[in-house]
């Protein structure tokens, strides 16, 4: 249950709770990512313009590889207390599935099958593994059922939500509703602003009935990266009771549509700072340039086949990878075994990704799906043309084939090999494009960006 007294107290934070604050932006950590760069740009951009800010990050880990300025108040829930991985609490989803039930009907079947349920699970304390899967699928099934016109779950079912998850969640995570909420309720704030999905619901549950006006931003497209249970079932029930919920891509917006009333929807694409000089007609390396976390998701693996299908028709050309992931010592394997490990060079994190943008002539984008990619608009404020994937909306609303890049089939390694020798053979296509890319981006600059926001944030108000 809630426990006013351990909310009272606020333990195990780091920084202050005095406000009030014009802003107060939640996230998940400030390391290395997407998310984290638009944050800290927003907030050093409105921290500029005077603006008291307040940053609360649920993880004192990984380490920060963003700068902030340093008037932003930061706040960490140092979520190690009590840090606990732990399973689902099936009887968590079945609460969770009856309170739903309470905001909207749910079909008869599912009904049906929810008292069936209930009874099994009375009869062991412990499903098997096999029999555990099938009942957490069917629970993910009805939770994503649509919640109707509205789209919203009442304030009573979100506080009773709250309640019983506190109860029922891993130690770290109940530390974090219970800090965020006594943070959000002792800093009061004109406007809650949150990043990422799972940070997002819980934001949403710790200011239930607190928060004055919260706004959650999606940063991918949710038709194609679902979060963990029971997060992905709690953002299909929660995000709809947001004031505002943006995406920094239309593909996002449209798949968000099937649970967040339109009307809270609205697209605001990631800001970018475009370098006052760069030439497009300077000496640069034959380099592709791919910047981007080693992770499935950004399709590194098909960028290096690719690029050892053609490589012959390559001479003198390299493959830059800078970032760092969990699968770093699988592409270097798969880089070995293609025998282009000399020329596919893995760079790992850095904080001068600037310096690797002005030598490279071609940034690739393979991901397999994405929001609006900060590293493209980076590469493409630096005048690289880009060869994108068209997994996603996102990209193609900046790259337009065969005038500010060249696109091909999501996966399709040929396709990709075939635009790489394109490109690569036209010296004069590099620079064209690439002038063409840098021009595209000048609606995307910071302040007017940041004006976007603004009109969300604060509604009814001079700002």
């Amino acid at each position: 249950m809630w426990s006013r007294r351990s909310a009272d107290r606020g333990e195990g934070l780091k920084g202050g709770s005095s406000g009030p604050y014009d802003l107060t932006l939640v996230i998940a950590h400030m390391g290395p990512g997407g998310a984290q760069k638009v944050a800290a740009c927003l907030l050093n951009h409105w921290v500029a313009e005077g603006r008291k800010l307040r940053l609360i990050t649920l993880n004192n880990w990984p380490p920060d590889a963003v700068k902030l300025d340093s008037r932003i108040e930061r706040v960490t829930i140092d979520s190690t207390n009590g840090r606990s991985k732990g399973r689902t609490g099936l009887s968590f989803l079945l609460q969770l599935l009856r309170l739903r039930a309470e905001a909207s009907p749910v079909p008869h079947e599912i009904t049906k099958g929810l008292e069936g349920l209930s009874r099994r699970f009375r009869g062991f304390r412990q499903p098997s593994p096999a029999a555990r899967m099938r009942i957490v699928k069917f629970l993910g099934g009805a939770l994503s059922l649509p919640l109707g016109s509205g789209k919203t779950l009442p304030a009573r079912v979100q506080l009773a939500l709250l309640r019983f998850g506190l109860s029922r969640a891993s130690a770290s995570v109940r530390h974090q509703l219970v800090s965020l909420r006594w943070l959000l309720r002792t800093g009061t704030s004109r406007a809650v602003l949150s990043f990422l999905g799972a940070t997002n619901v819980k934001t949403l549950l710790a200011g239930t009935g607190i928060a004055e006006r919260v706004v959650i931003s999606e940063r991918n497209d949710p038709s194609l990266q679902r979060l963990s249970t029971p997060w992905e079932q709690l953002r299909r029930c929660l995000y709809g009771s947001a004031d505002v919920v943006t995406a920094n891509s239309k593909g996002a917006l449209k798949a968000m549509e099937e649970f967040v009333a339109s009307e809270k929807l609205v697209y605001i694409p990631n800001p970018v700072t475009i370098p006052a000089a760069v030439s497009t007609n300077g000496p640069r390396e034959k380099a592709f340039l791919a910047v981007a976390r080693l992770v499935e998701q950004k399709g590194l693996d098909v960028l290096i086949r690719a690029f050892a299908r053609v490589a012959e028709k390559l001479p003198g050309w390299r493959l830059d990878l800078v970032g760092e992931g969990p699968l770093r010592g699988e592409l270097e394997r798969l880089a070995q075994e293609a025998g282009v490990l000399g020329r596919v060079i893995f760079h790992g994190y850095r904080r001068d990704v600037g310096r690797f943008y002005e030598r490279a002539s071609v940034f690739v984008l393979s991901s397999r799906y994405e929001g609006t990619p900060n590293a493209l608009m980076e590469a493409m404020a630096y005048g690289l043309p880009a060869v994108v994937s068209d997994a996603s909306p996102g990209p193609l609303e900046l790259v337009s084939h065969s005038e500010s890049g060249l696109v091909f089939p999501s996966g399709d390694e040929c396709a990709l090999g075939d635009a790489l020798v394109q490109i690569a053979g036209h010296p004069g296509l590099q620079t064209t494009m690439g002038a063409e890319a840098r021009r595209a981006l000048r609606s995307f600059e910071v302040p007017a960006v940041a004006q976007q926001w603004d009109r969300i944030l604060y509604v009814g108000t001079s700002r």
